[in-house]
């Protein structure tokens, strides 16, 4: 029962949601310590890329900072994404952290194309068989939320990240209800495939690419 998962919505909503950190602290969180890394991306960029290893895969990740415009995705965001994308179907898959308010609407029209490019980079891994994992980290909305969490082939999320395609701001614009759902919410309805707290993310995503990653893949 979604009642007794979330007993009182108000008062658990931001109660147990994780800090913010920077894509370098993700880096170091996630990927294997002693192997080698090539850096992806650009300065002043609000998603940062990496091709290294995580549990013996060899994966691209991207992640989000969110304290550079709020993680929205411009037009250098979403190059980054895409190659990241491109690069991990030409290895063993890619793995995304993302914490965004969406698409930057201050560039417009060409940051909005941007979802495009990474949808169809992101249809290149599925043609060569490499999985895309995504960790939804509060808050993950949005452009987004629709082009990677909703694309993912297997999307674990944070408790008490915020999810949703429009939030809060957009919502009041067109309804006088405003409700963006969290993790849990989204897992009870078979969004998300598991709420993981940040400690066992790194088992989490390895048990992942044990199950997707084709064990000859190069």
């Amino acid at each position: 029962d979604l009642g007794q998962l979330l007993p009182s919505r108000e008062k658990q909503l931001g109660r147990f949601r994780m800090t913010r950190i920077s894509a370098q602290a993700w880096f170091d969180l996630l990927l294997d310590p002693e192997a080698p890394r090539e850096m992806l991306g650009a300065a002043r960029c609000a998603v940062s890329g990496v091709l290294g290893f995580i549990g013996g895969f060899r994966v691209t990740m991207a992640a989000f900072d969110f304290s550079l415009f709020a993680g929205t995705l411009g037009v250098q965001e979403g190059q980054v994404l895409v190659d990241c994308l491109r690069r991990g179907a030409e290895h063993q898959g890619a793995l995304v952290i993302a914490a965004s308010g969406g698409v930057r609407l201050q560039e417009g029209t060409p940051a909005f194309l941007q979802m495009a490019r990474i949808v169809a980079a992101r249809q290149q891994l599925s043609e060569r068989a490499r999985p895309l994992v995504v960790v939804a980290t509060d808050p993950t909305m949005g452009g987004v939320a629709a082009t990677l969490a909703a694309t993912a082939d297997i999307l674990l999320a944070e408790p008490q990240a915020r999810l949703a395609f429009s939030g809060p701001l957009t919502q009041k614009a067109y309804s006088s209800e405003v409700r963006v759902d969290v993790a849990e919410e989204a897992l009870y309805h078979g969004l998300v495939d598991q709420v993981v707290v940040r400690e066992q993310l790194r088992a989490a995503i390895i048990h992942c690419f044990n199950l997707l990653v084709d064990k000859i893949a190069p």
